[in-house]
Protein backbone atom coordinates (compact mmCIF):
# COMPACT_ATOMS: atom_id res chain seq x y z
CA UNK A 1 0.00 0.00 0.00
CA UNK A 2 2.67 2.46 0.41
CA UNK A 3 5.39 0.79 -1.25
CA UNK A 4 5.66 4.23 -3.82
CA UNK A 5 4.59 6.10 -1.36
CA UNK A 6 7.22 9.31 -1.21
CA UNK A 7 7.75 9.92 2.36
CA UNK A 8 8.07 6.56 3.37
CA UNK A 9 10.82 5.83 -0.01
CA UNK A 10 12.56 8.87 1.02
CA UNK A 11 12.97 7.42 5.09
CA UNK A 12 13.95 3.89 3.54
CA UNK A 13 16.39 5.97 1.52
CA UNK A 14 17.76 7.68 4.45
CA UNK A 15 17.46 4.58 6.50
CA UNK A 16 19.60 2.86 4.19
CA UNK A 17 22.18 5.44 4.10
CA UNK A 18 22.30 5.53 7.72
CA UNK A 19 23.14 2.02 7.62
CA UNK A 20 25.88 2.88 5.24
CA UNK A 21 23.80 0.82 2.22
CA UNK A 22 24.25 3.72 -0.65
CA UNK A 23 24.01 1.66 -3.17
CA UNK A 24 20.32 0.59 -2.30
CA UNK A 25 19.63 4.24 -0.94
CA UNK A 26 20.49 5.52 -4.42
CA UNK A 27 18.05 2.44 -5.92
CA UNK A 28 15.52 3.89 -3.59
CA UNK A 29 15.79 7.56 -4.54
CA UNK A 30 15.58 6.62 -8.18
CA UNK A 31 12.59 4.15 -8.02
CA UNK A 32 11.20 7.64 -5.89
CA UNK A 33 11.84 9.79 -8.69
CA UNK A 34 10.31 6.95 -10.97
CA UNK A 35 7.19 6.55 -9.30
CA UNK A 36 6.49 10.37 -8.04
CA UNK A 37 8.15 12.69 -10.67
CA UNK A 38 7.03 15.91 -9.29
CA UNK A 39 7.76 14.74 -5.82
CA UNK A 40 10.06 18.02 -4.68
CA UNK A 41 12.44 17.40 -1.42
CA UNK A 42 16.01 19.19 -1.04
CA UNK A 43 16.75 16.81 1.88
CA UNK A 44 16.24 13.81 -0.78
CA UNK A 45 17.93 16.18 -3.17
CA UNK A 46 21.01 16.00 -1.00
CA UNK A 47 20.46 12.58 0.25
CA UNK A 48 20.96 11.33 -3.59
CA UNK A 49 24.00 13.66 -4.56
CA UNK A 50 25.25 12.40 -1.11
CA UNK A 51 24.84 8.48 -2.43
CA UNK A 52 26.13 9.43 -5.56
CA UNK A 53 29.25 10.32 -3.86
CA UNK A 54 29.72 7.48 -1.70
CA UNK A 55 29.00 4.98 -4.47
CA UNK A 56 31.92 6.73 -6.66
CA UNK A 57 29.60 8.41 -9.29
CA UNK A 58 31.70 11.09 -8.87
CA UNK A 59 30.54 13.17 -11.95
CA UNK A 60 27.17 12.34 -11.26
CA UNK A 61 27.72 13.64 -7.64
CA UNK A 62 29.50 16.71 -8.82
CA UNK A 63 26.37 17.78 -10.95
CA UNK A 64 23.72 17.20 -8.27
CA UNK A 65 25.84 18.99 -6.09
CA UNK A 66 26.28 22.36 -8.50
CA UNK A 67 22.38 22.39 -8.37
CA UNK A 68 22.63 22.15 -4.06
CA UNK A 69 25.10 24.25 -4.41
CA UNK A 70 22.05 27.30 -5.29
CA UNK A 71 19.06 25.36 -4.04
CA UNK A 72 19.20 23.87 -1.12
CA UNK A 73 18.19 26.06 1.77
CA UNK A 74 20.74 26.16 3.71
CA UNK A 75 24.97 25.68 3.79
CA UNK A 76 25.24 22.00 3.31
CA UNK A 77 25.49 22.07 -0.17
CA UNK A 78 27.72 24.32 -0.92
CA UNK A 79 30.09 22.96 1.55
CA UNK A 80 29.90 19.19 0.14
CA UNK A 81 29.79 20.40 -3.45
CA UNK A 82 33.21 22.42 -2.92
CA UNK A 83 34.64 19.60 -0.34
CA UNK A 84 34.24 17.09 -3.73
CA UNK A 85 35.58 19.17 -5.77
CA UNK A 86 38.79 19.94 -3.95
CA UNK A 87 38.58 15.93 -3.34
CA UNK A 88 38.86 16.16 -6.97
CA UNK A 89 41.85 17.92 -7.17
CA UNK A 90 39.53 21.45 -8.84
CA UNK A 91 41.27 23.09 -5.74
CA UNK A 92 41.20 26.39 -7.37
CA UNK A 93 36.98 26.13 -7.69
CA UNK A 94 36.61 24.63 -4.21
CA UNK A 95 38.31 27.80 -3.01
CA UNK A 96 36.42 29.89 -4.35
CA UNK A 97 33.15 27.81 -3.63
CA UNK A 98 34.00 28.08 0.05
CA UNK A 99 35.39 31.57 0.12
CA UNK A 100 31.80 33.31 -1.49
CA UNK A 101 29.80 30.56 0.65
CA UNK A 102 31.37 32.33 3.99
CA UNK A 103 31.27 35.94 1.97
CA UNK A 104 27.53 35.16 1.80
CA UNK A 105 27.19 33.49 5.31
CA UNK A 106 28.52 37.15 6.38
CA UNK A 107 25.49 38.79 5.01
CA UNK A 108 22.67 36.75 6.59
CA UNK A 109 21.24 37.29 9.79
CA UNK A 110 22.49 35.59 13.27
CA UNK A 111 20.05 32.79 13.42
CA UNK A 112 21.09 32.06 9.68
CA UNK A 113 24.82 31.70 11.11
CA UNK A 114 23.84 29.70 14.10
CA UNK A 115 21.99 27.69 12.71
CA UNK A 116 24.61 26.74 9.60
CA UNK A 117 27.89 27.04 12.19
CA UNK A 118 28.88 23.42 11.52
CA UNK A 119 29.12 23.89 7.83
CA UNK A 120 30.53 27.39 8.35
CA UNK A 121 33.54 26.26 10.04
CA UNK A 122 33.82 22.93 8.08
CA UNK A 123 34.22 25.21 5.44
CA UNK A 124 36.43 27.70 7.38
CA UNK A 125 39.15 24.30 7.85
CA UNK A 126 38.74 23.38 4.61
CA UNK A 127 39.63 26.90 3.22
CA UNK A 128 42.61 27.03 5.62
CA UNK A 129 43.92 23.31 4.22
CA UNK A 130 43.28 24.27 0.67
CA UNK A 131 45.60 27.48 1.55
CA UNK A 132 46.45 30.30 -1.12
CA UNK A 133 45.56 30.20 -4.52
CA UNK A 134 48.55 29.07 -6.96
CA UNK A 135 47.10 30.98 -9.74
Amino acid sequence: MYATDPDFMLGLARAEAGSGNYAAARSTLESLIRTNPNYKSSEGHLLYARCLEEVGDTDAALEEYRVLADSYPGEEGRFRYASLLARVRREDEARELFTSQLRRADLMPGYYKRKESEWLKAARRELARLGESNA
